[in-house]
């Protein structure tokens, strides 16, 4: 008469074959899940009009894990007078654009601005501050973008 392998070894087999079938497809699978990227991450040139009435140019640069950062330029007859950064942190509900700026410079700052996003492609964005109605566009740019000379857009 046969002896039945006892209970630990069935379960043991079990366990191995489980373990035989279930690795390899383990390889199948991405390593990571991206989550799907909002259409502003990336790098963006623009220059409008300020509430202020003065004619600036932006650099912005959204990464997909919410940092931000923004370089502000301002010209008067082709001499830089106005430089600034801010840095913060980003995201968007909806069709709204929630900027929290942490940085001017090398000051800390606290100020949260909302943007509607009025309008967002490959290649360009129309966005409209909330508090004030300024419409900002954007153009999608490379990394190694640089501003253009002040004559380009003056």
């Amino acid at each position: 008469m046969q002896q039945s392998p006892p209970k630990s070894a069935m379960r043991k087999c079990l366990s191995i074959g489980a373990a035989l079938v279930l690795v390899p497809l383990l390889f199948l699978l991405p390593a990571q899940v991206k989550a799907e990227e909002d259409p502003l991450v990336g790098i963006w040139y623009g220059h409008d009009r300020q509430p202020d009435g003065h004619l600036v140019q932006r650099i912005s640069r959204r990464s997909a894990g919410g940092a931000f950062s923004v370089e502000f330029r301002e010209y008067e007859n082709c001499v830089l007078v106005w430089r600034s950064i801010e840095k913060g942190t980003w995201q968007r509900k909806g069709n709204i654009e929630i900027v929290a700026i942490e940085k001017v410079g090398v000051t800390p700052r606290s100020r949260v601005d909302h943007y509607e996003i009025v309008e967002i492609g490959d290649l360009n964005a129309k966005s409209r501050h909330v508090e004030s109605g300024t419409i900002f566009s954007y153009q999608r740019v490379s990394a190694d973008f640089e501003f253009p000379t002040c004559e380009l857009f003056s």
